[in-house]
């Protein structure tokens, strides 16, 4: 993925970013049976996500604030 440093301060970033993921399979070998508990190998798979990331730190205190918003598509 890349990722943008809106703000870069000593005691303070905030961050966006975009990832994907593409899987390709020759053959779906999704199944369930007992014991198994299910397989998952679409014959694709693409995901787009944008993350979004707030870090801030005081002399007491540090926190983080993380949102991602995402989507998906497969075909088996």
């Amino acid at each position: 993925g890349y990722y943008y440093k809106v703000i870069n301060q000593n005691n303070r970033r905030v961050t966006i970013g975009l990832n994907n993921m593409i899987w390709h399979y020759d053959k779906d070998l999704s199944g369930y049976s007992l014991g198994q508990g299910g397989y998952y190998s679409p014959q694709e798979y693409l995901s787009f996500a944008i993350p979004v990331m707030w870090r801030e730190r005081t002399e007491n205190w540090s926190w983080e604030l993380g949102a991602s918003g995402s989507w998906s598509h497969s075909r088996t």
